[in-house]
């Protein structure tokens, strides 16, 4: 369910199959920068719990003489509540931090995106989510940590130039739009950006939200 076993809920229930899976990205981060991003996380100790099986795991490694790199990142995918309040906890304890942009909606709007019966309810374009990502950007900034984003708005064209202007560092995005959207944020003035940015943060419906996305592309 939605609001229950998913994530590192899952990760931490079968800790066997996990530390495979933390092995093996250690072995591969020999050939390649590799992070690895923990999903759902909504607690710092679930965290915590996730670095001390890293080290478990580096030390097994070490001692089978086995090569591996320790150099990897270890963030985690801000898609709850509790991930948006603790941000700062979580990037203080944590390498990065990316916001997980479907499901973040999902639960701040209370709308399950595959149940059809609540659908209409599921806005992307809600005021609260990029309340949510100024205030993730903000708190994980001032640790001197970087942002990533991803799911549907990470590869949408009218909502990338204020998702650069509230702070995002990196986005995800499927491979087809990589090009239009490399384009687009060549084509931005970032001083242009964080003017619409906080034009958005004053809207109070996603309608106006919807507005002053079309009124910045509109005057580019």
């Amino acid at each position: 369910p939605f609001l229950g076993v998913r994530g590192v809920r899952v990760s931490l229930r079968y800790q066997d199959i996990f530390k495979t899976q933390l092995r093996a990205i250690m072995r591969a981060a020999m050939h390649g920068n590799i992070c690895i991003m923990i999903p759902m996380v909504a607690d710092v100790t679930e965290l915590r719990q996730v670095q001390a099986l890293c080290a478990t795991c580096a030390n097994e490694l070490e001692a089978e003489h086995v090569p591996f790199s320790r150099h990897v990142e270890l963030g985690l995918m801000a898609e709850t509540p509790a991930s948006v309040l603790l941000a700062d906890i979580f990037s203080d304890e944590g390498d990065f931090v990316s916001i997980g942009t479907n499901d973040l909606t999902q639960y701040l709007v209370t709308a399950d995106r595959t149940n059809a019966e609540v659908s209409r309810y599921y806005r992307i374009y809600s005021p609260a989510v990029f309340r949510a990502i100024h205030t993730i950007c903000e708190r994980v900034h001032a640790q001197g940590k970087w942002v990533g984003l991803c799911g549907e708005l990470g590869g949408n064209l009218k909502a990338i130039p204020i998702l650069i202007g509230l702070g995002v560092d990196e986005l995800s995005m499927s491979a087809r739009t990589v090009a239009a959207a490399t384009r687009l944020i060549r084509s931005l003035s970032y001083q242009a950006c964080q003017h619409a940015a906080k034009q958005v943060l004053q809207c109070r419906t996603e309608e106006e939200v919807v507005t002053c996305l079309a009124e910045f592309a509109g005057s580019m």
